[in-house]
C-alpha cells in the first residue's frame, strides 16, 4: 500500500471514530463546545509562546480528565503538524519573527525566527487538538445536535450530518478502487499509471451521489420526511466538570488579555 492509500485509510479511520456517539457524557456539550470554540479563537490570534503553552497544558488535562482516545487526537495533531511545518519553514530565517516581505528574510537561522516557527506550529497543533477533543468525546452527531439549537445554522448542520456520514464510506470506496486499479497496472510508466489511477475521480463522484441519495432516503424513512435527524441528549452531566471547564476557560481568557493585550509575562 503506497503513501496515498495509507493517508486515505487513516483519514477514514479518524472520521469513523469521530462519528461514534457518546450516549452518557460527563460534561455538558454546550459548555465544552462553547469553551473550545472560544479557546480556538484565542489561540488563532495569539502571538506569544506563553499563552500557547498554557493552552497546550489545558488540552492535555482535558484529554486525561475526559479519557478521550489519545490515539485519534495524536493522529489529528500529527496531520496538523505536517501541514503547518511546510509554510512555517521560512520563519526560521526571519529577522523579525514574521514575514511581510523579502526584507524580513535573512540567510542564517535566528533565535527570534526559531521562536516564531515554534509558536506558529504549536498554535496550529493546539487549535486542532482543542477543536477535535469535544468531537472525539461527544461524537459528530451530538455535536451537530448542539449546533442545531442555533437556528441560523440549521441548514448547514443538515448538510454537515450528511457529509460526516458519507465521507468515511466514500474514502473506503476510493481506497478499494485505487487498490483494484493499481493491481491491474503491469507497466511502471508514470504517465500511464497516472491516467489509470485518475479515472477513479469519476467513479468516486458517482459513488458520492449514490451514497448521498441512500442516506437521504434512509433519513426520510426514519423521520417521516423531516430533513434533520432528531438527536436526544441525556442530562447526566457532572456539575463539577462543568464548573472546572468554565473556570479554566475564564483563566485562559484572563491570561490572554494579560499576555497578548497588556504584554504582562
Amino acid at each position: 500500500m503506497n503513501l496515498a492509500e495509507k493517508f486515505l485509510s487513516e483519514i477514514a479511520e479518524i472520521m469513523e471514530f469521530l462519528s461514534i456517539y457518546n450516549a452518557k457524557p460527563k460534561i455538558s456539550p454546550k459548555i465544552l463546545v462553547t469553551s473550545s470554540l472560544i479557546i480556538v479563537f484565542l489561540v488563532a490570534f495569539s502571538k506569544t509562546l506563553y499563552f500557547v503553552l498554557a493552552t497546550l497544558a489545558y488540552m492535555m488535562l482535558l484529554i486525561i480528565i475526559l479519557k478521550v482516545n489519545a490515539k485519534v487526537i495524536t493522529k489529528v495533531i500529527v496531520l496538523a503538524l505536517f501541514l503547518s511545518i511546510i509554510p512555517a519553514v521560512p520563519l526560521i530565517i526571519s529577522k523579525t519573527g514574521y514575514i511581510s516581505g523579502l526584507n524580513d528574510l535573512g540567510t542564517q537561522v535566528t533565535f527570534i525566527g526559531v521562536k516564531a516557527f515554534i509558536t506558529f506550529v504549536l498554535r496550529v497543533i493546539v487549535s486542532s487538538g482543542i477543536f477535535v477533543v469535544p468531537i472525539a468525546y461527544f461524537g459528530w452527531s451530538k455535536l451537530l445536535a448542539y449546533l442545531e439549537y442555533w437556528k441560523p445554522f440549521n441548514s448547514v448542520v443538515s448538510i454537515l450530518k450528511i457529509l460526516v456520514t458519507t465521507i468515511p464510506k466514500t474514502l473506503r470506496h476510493m481506497l478499494s478502487l485505487l487498490v483494484a486499479r493499481e493491481a491491474r497496472i503491469f507497466n511502471n510508466d508514470l504517465s500511464r499509471s497516472w491516467k489509470t489511477l485518475s479515472s477513479v475521480v469519476g467513479d468516486v463522484l458517482l459513488a458520492c451521489n449514490s451514497f448521498s441519495k441512500e442516506l437521504i432516503l434512509g433519513i426520510n424513512a426514519r423521520t417521516f420526511g423531516k430533513d434533520k435527524v432528531l438527536t436526544k441528549t441525556a442530562n447526566n452531566n457532572l456539575v463539577v466538570l462543568n464548573i472546572i471547564v468554565l473556570i479554566a476557560t475564564a483563566i485562559l481568557i484572563t491570561l490572554y488579555v494579560m499576555v497578548e493585550i497588556f504584554g504582562t509575562t
